[in-house]
């Protein structure tokens, strides 16, 4: 990966937080609307993305949001470890919001940007999705290292 400066880095990590947020849904609003009748749950994995896509272009699953937002989180975490330092509080005020994504892979590489570029405040966040997460053995698992990771004198 190419060197770059942290002000260079910090501005590609908020540039990639409008993408992060555009049909940004948490589960819980997830849940909500699919027991509302609002939103239909997302077929299993086995369904071709397209079908669901094209029956139901603005479900925060469909394959085209869904992967912009991945992608964007993806981007944010690769950034968060390059920049090696904590991210400034605006970045991380939008990131503890989204760590609640209802995309297991945001949630996992939001886990990860707060690993590398986490906050005192962040362990509140962590904490939280820890005690809701009961999808993805995957996004454990990362909360629990970042949550580490920021308890530890050592870091």
């Amino acid at each position: 990966m190419m060197s770059h400066n942290h002000d260079s880095i910090c501005t590609e990590i908020i540039g990639q937080l409008p993408a992060l947020q555009s049909t940004f849904m948490s589960v819980t609003q997830l849940y909500n609307a699919i027991s509302e009748g609002r939103l239909v749950p997302r077929p299993s994995f086995t369904t071709d993305d397209r079908l669901f896509e094209e029956a139901y272009p603005e479900h925060p699953l469909a394959a085209s949001n869904r992967f912009t937002r991945i992608d964007a989180a993806d981007r944010i975490m690769n950034l968060a470890r390059e920049y090696g330092r904590s991210l400034p509080s605006e970045v991380l005020e939008v990131l503890h919001r989204c760590l609640f994504d209802c995309s297991a892979a945001v949630r996992q590489s939001l886990a990860g940007a707060l690993f590398y570029g986490g906050e005192a405040n962040s362990v509140e966040a962590l904490t939280l999705l820890l005690d809701l997460e009961k999808d993805s053995p995957a996004v454990r698992l990362r909360a629990r290292a970042a949550l580490e990771r920021l308890s530890s004198p050592y870091t």
